[in-house]
């Protein structure tokens, strides 16, 4: 499957499953015969094993496009950018909830925030155009840089 087609599959599904916080918001689960508790284990599970996914095609296309043995290294930038991005995602949750009143006692706008996150996630879909098509692609453009000498085409100087 190519990685933009994939990368919008998997922002929608993530960014759905992430509004799935709205049925315990507006208690639909109770209608449903679902516990509270039991929605929030699951629900969280579930967003988390979708994040999980979602991350899974940057990697592979990441791994596509760097150099040899240098895979590691790129996994663990990768793995710091995630966290930064979590907790200034974080951060802007916690102002957006300031600013929308939402306090211990107050629960009034959290729809309202709930909304705004998942539709957050859709965010980088703007930026496919930026992605690779595919695993091909990605090569194609990792073997036209020499590891050794880091010249186009692998071309030496002097030859």
């Amino acid at each position: 499957m190519p990685f933009r087609k994939l990368f919008c599959v998997t922002l929608t599904i993530a960014a759905l499953f992430s509004a799935s916080q709205l049925i315990l918001i507006t208690r639909l689960n109770t209608k449903l015969g679902i516990p509270d508790f039991l929605f929030a284990v699951g629900d969280e599970v579930i967003v988390d094993t979708a994040g999980f996914i979602v991350q899974m095609p940057t990697l592979v296309m990441c791994a596509s496009l760097c150099p040899k043995g240098v895979e590691s290294t790129l996994y663990a930038l990768m793995t710091v950018v995630n966290n930064i991005a979590l907790s200034v995602g974080g951060s802007f949750s916690a102002a957006l909830a300031e600013s929308l009143g939402i306090q211990l006692e107050n629960y009034k706008n959290l729809w309202i925030l709930t909304l705004i996150t998942s539709a957050s996630t859709l965010i980088p879909i703007l930026l496919i155009p930026m992605v690779p098509d595919g695993v091909n692609e990605c090569e194609e453009n990792s073997d036209a840089v020499d590891e050794a000498t880091g010249e186009a085409n692998g071309e030496e100087e002097g030859k």
